[in-house]
């Protein structure tokens, strides 16, 4: 392997693969790209390259993190580069190398200022440290029935007046929670989907058949399952399937679950 300043070599680490762990094990990358994996003695490295001791620990891919509202006294909704700036440099040193900023519900000025934040720190550039991907969007358009920390005098069904605004930002929005069983949800997932945009399913009391046809619009993601969902309940006397067992059983579906803090789900 040629020499290459842009090269670095981590090693005495554990890596971890999506197929297996590779014990005493050496990355080398140029750049943004992996040019090598493998074990110690398996892995040429090349001369002259940046040598990174990972004293023991484990090497493994930069995590995603997909739904954060803020950390170290920053909060999304502070719609400032500065607080998107404190939550890059503090993710980056527990392994996360980008994250979706989310957005709790809030009048629609401080949405779009949020929105308009994260557009402009893209624009110039980006972050110092996790990289920001867009928006999470949760809310304003949620089931009362399971607001949560959510405001109740703010969440509302979804209209095309309400829910414009924020597909102007469909660029740096990358996910919108909401609930299905709400009149206008529908239209407002097929919105989304048109735009690229996530349409995720949360704090809702849907059952199947409510959910069905926000499916077939392009529903496909539920946040942290568990939490403000609505389970099995009657319809017409007969007992069926809540929010939590029919996004378990749906195989095409994906969810979240935070299971680290206690809160959301029991340790």
């Amino acid at each position: 392997m040629k020499a290459d300043a842009r090269c670095t070599v981590i090693r005495n680490g554990t890596v971890l693969t999506p197929l297996r762990e590779i014990r005493d094990g050496v990355v080398v990358t140029e750049g943004s790209c992996i040019r090598a994996v493998g074990r110690r003695n398996e892995v040429e490295e090349p001369p002259g390259a940046e040598v990174m001791d990972a004293v023991g620990g484990y090497i493994a891919p930069g995590l995603v993190d997909i739904h954060v509202h803020g950390s170290h006294g920053a909060d999304v909704l502070d719609a400032t580069p500065e607080a998107l700036e404190t939550m890059s440099r503090f993710f980056v040193t527990r392994g996360v190398t980008s994250f979706v900023p989310t957005m709790i519900t809030a009048p629609t000025e401080d949405l779009l200022a949020g929105l308009d934040n994260v557009r402009r720190v893209q624009r110039a550039g980006g972050l110092p440290g996790a990289e920001v991907l867009g928006i999470h969007q949760e809310g304003p358009f949620l089931n009362p029935e399971q607001k949560g920390a959510h405001p109740e005098e703010l969440l509302v069904c979804p209209t095309p007046e309400r829910y414009a605004p924020f597909l102007e930002y469909a660029d740096v929005l990358t996910s919108m929670t909401l609930a299905p069983e709400l009149e206008g949800a529908v239209d407002l997932v097929r919105a989304l989907r048109e735009r690229g945009v996530v349409a995720a399913c949360g704090h809702s009391v849907a059952i199947h058949r409510e959910f069905l046809p926000a499916i077939e619009a392009g529903l496909s993601h539920a946040v942290h399952c568990f939490c403000n969902m609505g389970t099995l309940r009657r319809d017409n006397l007969k007992r069926v399937a809540g929010v939590v067992q029919d996004r378990l059983h749906d195989a095409g579906n994906a969810f979240q679950i935070v299971a680290a803090e206690g809160a959301h789900v029991a340790e």
